[in-house]
């Protein structure tokens, strides 16, 4: 699952067709320099002996070499000509990380960087250059214009290693390769660099460890340590790293086009040819090289199930806990049932890793990592052939605290109807079922996918209370959507099913990747493709909406995180209702042996965060947009506003839960034992409720009165008129409900006066956005630079993204789309100010009230006011 922030794949493509030739400027496969070079006579295979006498020898595709002396260890290459511009995948992945890095999730098996080279003879025969190889372009052959793109998509050197010695006839060339893996170059394993720490390598505390060569695979382990300043003093890290050179096939396979219905991870590819009058801009997605066997390729095609030529297989760290290894090996082959509909039979497994003949760190292996970390996480990130968009190699990141998140879920979720998921320790069959459900959606990133946060919107809050219903059809027909678990179904439903699972869009998508067609190009294949996506594109369950980077900035209301069901208001209702009946338990569910309170606290800081994302989910459907196919064989409208009374309704659901103090949470006698606690790298902090209320509703209304909404919103009216819901409506009805108090003349209690400020605040800091005053800039910044502080981390168990650091020329799916650029001129800015000055007209007929805090309050809303508006 997933997430923040680890990319693996290069992500470009190569080599599509026999019509297409490849362009890879700079980098040609054969040296124009005499053979052997300058100086070859002495750089012979006598050099060759003089210069490995006694060395350590390991044969592969390319043979290593170390030397021991006196003062250092020497280590080589020998690199035959028949390497010479073969494409090699660089893989570099952590082996060890210190307490301090590996806190931050950067631990084993992490990928932080990938790239294509490809080795050649310089031009003066004298040294061996690696050249980054960036294949995203190709050009028909016999066009004129390969002529340019040959020269404006040029490789480029990174590395030049002199020649120390030639093999026979030139067969091969000796290099030393010590300052690459060493620390003292960075081109191809600049750790430190790509991790953030922005330092180099000592090179008196780095070193290489060993060396390993295989047929296709050439393995360099590293050990790396670099001074690093702190904030109060100054430390080294040392990080473990293994570098991979993997050999490509020369025999590639054929890449298939995107469709943006369907969510998959894709890399960009441009095609010149002298017909054109524009380039041809595609995306291809990232997939396993499943094919039939050659003797099966007609049974497969009249319909019969086959295994493929080479399977999926992924191996479990014998670091795992035992008991989690059966659910794992379950979860990974869950996927058997998608490949199936592909025409695929055995096309996944999992096995125990025998750390006797498979090294974790080999990139020919995909395993499940298993990581010591308080790191509260999982992701899939995949390692990739660039040329095509195969996927080659795959490692699942399971941090052991990822379970501490399940189990809050669990309980917060699930607690009311399965008494077992109630206690601070959950049996290992339930949380086992949670293990089976993390592996499927990590697996289910390696295999291509991307999050589908619109997949739970498919099935109504009815469909999900029925015991029936979700016994057939699980929680949400994608397991790569943040659906988390039931939390809809209540005490007397029946309900059974809470957990996610693999469905029905997850089936399709993986026939539309997965499915052999036989086509020798993507584009031979393109248009059964899009009939493909068609025939499904009317129902529901195969709808696929893209991930937004926070809860803040939801413009389609049913690609949201962490909800379920087809209704935000109806499932964010019935959560509350749950939540009610939760919180008088805190203390019975989390009782400690040792007697303190600090799970308890937790568990009412997770309430209250779970309250506040109920308000989140209500949130996106004002101002919000269903965003459809944008496809000319699908006749419907693309862009759809969210309807009026719809709208109206999210903001009464605010009104009634989260603009009126809500004592259920923030009261009652829960509170004279226990504050609500949150944890830090500082340790446990605890948090006065009044303080939680007023914060968590300030970011809520700040959020609801963002720029962009309000620019929805305006043009919606714009366009659509009285049928739309208006901005000046939605204050009207705001204003009605949080100074209801006030138009009746009433007392206000504290909770109402924090309502009235928040929402002044959120008016003011608005309007401030627009003019040049430092202070308030800085607050702004502060506010608006950061998620808010209830609304859940998005990225514990699963990753917005599937990749680690360092991959180059992926494309997420996210739809970027801009309402709001120059705000000055908008209405926005001009409603705000309008509504500020009805407050503060409400204000002046309230400063001689006869109770004292309630008048100062009125008095200095208005001074805030005035203020704001310079006056």
């Amino acid at each position: 699952m997933v997430e923040r922030g680890y990319r693996v794949c290069i992500a470009l493509l190569l080599g599509l067709s026999c019509l297409y030739v490849q362009v890879l400027s700079g980098c040609s496969s054969t040296s124009k320099a005499k053979q052997g070079g300058p100086g070859s006579a002495e750089k012979s295979e006598t050099g060759y002996a003089a210069v490995l006498s006694g060395a350590q020898r390991d044969s592969g595709f390319i043979s290593v070499y170390s030397v021991k002396k006196p003062k250092e260890t020497k280590h080589y290459f020998s690199v035959p000509k028949t390497v010479f511009a073969r494409d090699i995948l660089v893989v570099n992945k952590v082996t060890s990380v210190p307490m301090k890095l590996g806190e931050t999730g950067m631990n084993r098996g992490v990928n932080y960087r990938t790239m294509l080279v490809r080795l050649s003879i310089s031009p003066d025969g004298r040294n061996l250059d690696i050249r980054e190889v960036d294949p995203i372009v190709e050009c028909e052959q016999g066009d004129n214009i390969c002529t340019s793109v040959r020269s404006n998509y040029v490789s480029s050197v990174v590395a030049s290693l002199p020649i120390e010695a030639y093999g026979a006839d030139s067969s091969a060339v000796l290099v030393e390769v010590s300052s690459l893996f060493n620390g003292s170059e960075s081109a191809l394993q600049n750790v430190f660099g790509i991790t953030g720490l922005g330092v180099s390598p000592k090179s008196s505390l780095s070193r290489i460890l060993s060396m390993k060569a295989f047929p296709t695979n050439v393995m360099v382990y590293s050990e790396l340590t670099a001074p690093v300043s702190g904030a109060e003093e100054q430390m080294t890290v040392t990080v473990g790293v293994a570098s991979n050179w993997y050999l490509l096939p020369k025999d590639k396979m054929v890449p298939r086009f995107a469709d943006d219905r369907v969510g998959f991870f894709t890399m960009p590819k441009q095609y010149y040819r002298d017909s054109q009058q524009r380039v041809e801009e595609r995306k291809v997605i990232t997939r396993w090289r499943l094919e039939p066997k050659s003797e099966d390729r007609e049974r497969y095609l009249r319909g019969e199930l086959v295994e493929p030529q080479k399977p999926i297989i992924f191996y479990i760290d014998s670091a795992t806990p035992k008991q989690w290894i059966p659910y794992i090996k379950a979860g990974i082959e869950d996927w058997q049932v998608a490949f199936e509909r592909a025409g695929f039979k055995k096309a996944i497994a999992a096995y125990e890793l025998n750390t006797d003949t498979i090294d974790i760190d080999d990139a020919r292996y995909s395993s499940v990592v298993y990581a010591a970390s308080t790191m509260a996480n999982a992701m899939g990130p995949s390692v990739c052939d660039p040329r095509t968009g195969e996927i080659v190699e795959a490692d699942v990141m399971w941090w052991h605290n990822v379970l501490g998140a399940v189990q809050r879920w669990l309980r917060l979720q699930t607690g009311l109807l399965n008494p077992a998921v109630r206690g601070n320790q959950i049996p290992d069959d339930e949380m086992g079922k949670a293990v089976r459900f993390i592996a499927a959606h990590e697996i289910g990133h390696t295999l291509g996918l991307m999050h589908n946060m619109g997949s739970s919107a498919a099935y109504s809050i009815d469909s999900l209370r029925s015991p029936t219903f979700t016994s057939t059809h699980g929680t949400a027909p994608s397991i790569m959507d943040y659906a988390r678990f039931n939390y809809v179904a209540q005490p007397g439903d029946g309900v059974k099913q809470l957990y996610p699972r693999i469905g029905e869009y997850d089936c399709y998508a993986i026939e539309f990747a997965y499915r052999w067609r036989g086509a020798a190009t993507p584009h031979e294949e393109q248009q059964a493709l899009r009939a493909y996506v068609a025939n499904f594109s009317e129902d529901p369950v195969y709808f696929f909406g893209p991930q937004c980077t926070s809860s803040r900035e939801i413009v389609d209301p049913r690609s949201q995180s962490e909800d379920i069901g087809n209704d935000a208001i109806k499932a964010s209702k019935l959560g509350i209702v749950a939540l009610k009946k939760i919180i008088p338990h805190v203390l019975e569910w989390t009782d400690a042996k040792d007697g303190e309170y600090i799970a308890a606290g937790k568990f009412l800081h997770d309430i209250i965060d779970q309250w506040h994302l109920y308000a989140y989910h209500v949130m996106a459907n004002i101002g919000g947009i269903y965003l459809n196919d944008r496809d000319y064989a699908v006749q419907k409208e693309s862009f759809v506003p969210v309807a009026r009374a719809k709208q109206q309704e999210a903001v009464r659901y605010l009104l009634n839960e989260a603009f009126v103090y809500p004592a259920w949470l923030f009261g009652g006698e829960i509170y004279s034992r226990v504050l609500p606690i949150k944890s830090s790298p500082e340790g446990p902090y605890e948090y006065a409720s009044m303080e939680l209320f007023k914060n968590y509703q300030g970011y809520l209304l700040w959020d609801l009165l963002s720029e962009e909404r309000l620019a929805r919103m305006v043009e919606n009216e714009a366009r659509n008129g009285k049928n739309a819901y208006g901005v000046l409506e939605m204050f009207d009805d705001l204003r009605n409900g949080i100074f209801r108090g006030t138009l009746r003349g009433d007392r206000l209690s504290a909770y109402e006066r924090i309502t009235q400020k928040n929402y002044v605040d959120a008016l003011i800091i608005a309007c401030d956005r627009t003019v040049a005053v430092k202070n308030r800039k800085a607050l702004v910044k502060s506010i608006f630079g950061k998620r808010p502080t209830g609304a859940r981390e998005q990225d514990l168990c699963v990753n917005s993204s599937a990749y680690p650091l360092g991959s180059v020329g992926f494309i997420s799916q996210t739809r970027r789309m801009k309402f709001d650029q120059l705000s000055r001129i908008g209405d926005q800015l001009s409603l705000k100010r309008g509504e500020l000055l009805r407050v503060r007209d409400m204000m002046k007929r309230g400063t001689n009230h006869a109770d004292l805090a309630t008048r100062y309050h009125y008095q200095d809303l208005i001074l805030r006011i005035n203020d704001a508006l310079g006056e």
